[in-house]
């Protein structure tokens, strides 16, 4: 080091200044090396070289603080550490192979080279080419020592550390916060803290005491608790909505609970607002049913006042024939009575006041068409497949309520009927064009009513949903004769 005596006063300050810059840069790139997760075998090795290039910026520098001083005090100061180098090198020769050979690469076999131009046997051969080389050395250590740097803050920014998981979960938009049992947060991200200044003032230091404030409602006034499926959820005053959920985590043998926060303010406005259409359509559902039936009872008391007046008119016509008998000088003759009520019974059954179950289809049809729905038979003459007398008004009702369900539930607009017969059974299927019903269908009180009617005659209804609604009945020919004749 002697060389550096004939050397300007200025140039040495320069040199200290790099290998002050040298050490801090050194220093951090032992700090990034050590920092990493998780910390292996292989990177233990690494970080300890590191800390050796520190111990050899160190002692290099110290050499030339040596001569910095004694340049300052006209003396040559003894500047050799020559074992000190001597077993820096072995050490740097030691920890360059072992790093070399587990990464298998070569790069760090270049510090073995730094390391021996700073040997005293190099300062002997360079002579006043020594100085030179020593430079060269600093200048390697820094160049090195900053890229070292920026491949540390690369892999750590790359791979998971506790300072990476932080910084994760704190770019969550939704709430998160891990505790343990005794109720000690042990992670918790800056939504969930935002979280707790809304809901009960400051920021919770228990984590399980946060959570019974919440299931309790006891935050503050102007923070209203609700429910979404079967969740916590919380009305805050910025009218955002928040639902909190929590699991139980098993870590190392360690019990740990984790609690979730997830805004669910577009999810609640849109639940609402189902809710309130809900209603709606359950009361124009009601209104569309009563006004069916008026429209249904409308045409039958319209055909039942038809037959009323046709029958009037065949008992008034009679009894004027009658009356004007009597007042004629003329005897009456048995005969003329006879043939005044010979079809009188005839006439009286055409007018009958309850319509037969043809006539009530009719009815039906005419009904619906008012309202703009069209109900079609399978035949050209409806009821012509209907069972007699009162079992074809069965049909007649499962028709009427087929169609009132698939104009309320379906929102149909057209209703196909088909009646089938062979020689054991009497058969109906309606469908229609509406929406599909959800699988998870519930029968009311008008299908219920529909299968006891035809339970009375050993009958069947079978109701399918997929992929459309569809009604079957079904009654045996065989059990209408003794309903008929009363010999259940």
């Amino acid at each position: 080091m002697i060389e550096f005596y004939g050397w300007p006063k200025g140039l040495l300050i320069f040199l200290s200044i790099l290998f002050a810059i040298s050490i801090v840069v050194q220093a951090l790139a032992v700090f990034f090396s050590f920092y990493r997760h998780p910390l292996t075998k292989q990177r233990v090795f690494e970080g300890l070289l590191e800390l050796f290039v520190l111990v050899q910026i160190l002692t290099c520098s110290l050499l030339l603080g040596q001569v910095s001083m004694g340049n300052e005090m006209a003396m040559i100061m003894d500047t050799d550490y020559g074992n000190l180098r001597i077993g820096l090198c072995f050490v740097a020769v030691v920890l360059s192979l072992i790093v070399g050979i587990m990464n298998r690469i070569f790069y760090p076999l270049l510090i073995i080279i730094a390391c021996g131009l700073t040997l005293p046997f190099s300062e002997f051969v360079m002579g006043d080419w020594f100085p030179f080389l020593f430079c060269l050395t600093l200048l390697f250590w820094l160049v090195r020592g900053i890229h070292i740097n920026l491949l540390r803050i690369t892999e750590i920014r790359n791979s998971i550390s506790t300072w990476s998981i932080k910084n994760a979960i704190d770019k969550l938009p939704s709430g998160l916060m891990f505790y343990e049992t005794n109720g000690g947060i042990v992670l918790v991200n800056i939504q969930m803290q935002r979280l707790m200044e809304q809901l009960i003032g400051r920021v919770a230091r228990d984590g399980k005491r946060f959570v019974a404030t919440l299931a309790n409602e006891q935050c503050r006034p102007d923070c209203r608790k609700a429910n979404l499926a079967g969740q916590i959820v919380y009305l805050l005053p910025d009218e955002s909505v928040w639902m909190f959920y929590q699991n139980d985590l098993q870590y190392r043998r360690k019990h740990y609970y984790q609690l979730a926060a997830v805004n669910v303010t577009q999810r609640w406005q849109l639940t609402q607002e189902l809710h309130q259409k809900n209603n709606q359509l359950l009361q124009h559902s009601k209104k569309l049913k009563e006004t069916i039936d008026n429209i249904y009872n409308f045409c039958r008391e319209q055909e039942i006042q038809k037959t009323k007046m046709r029958a009037h008119d065949i008992l008034g016509a009679r009894l004027a024939i009658f009356l004007r008998m009597l007042r004629s000088e003329t005897p009456i003759k048995r005969e003329s009575l006879e043939d005044l009520t010979a079809d009188i019974l005839m006439d009286m059954k055409k007018a009958r006041v309850d319509p037969i179950p043809q006539e009530q289809l009719d009815q039906l049809r005419d009904a619906f068409k008012k309202i703009g729905v069209e109900v079609f038979y399978s035949e050209a003459i409806p009821g012509e497949g209907l069972p007699p007398d009162q079992a074809g008004e069965i049909f007649v009702d499962i028709v009427l309520e087929g169609v009132t369900n698939a104009v309320r539930h379906g929102f149909a607009n057209e209703v196909y009927v088909q009646f089938e017969k062979d020689a054991t059974h009497y058969r109906m299927q309606i469908t229609d064009n509406g929406q599909p019903v959800s699988h998870e269908f519930q029968e009311g009180g008008g299908i219920g009513g529909m299968r006891k009617k035809l339970a009375d005659y050993d009958g069947k209804l079978e109701i399918t949903n997929i992929p459309h609604f569809k009604v079957v009945a079904t009654l045996p020919k065989a059990m209408l004769p003794k309903h008929k004749m009363g010999l259940d």
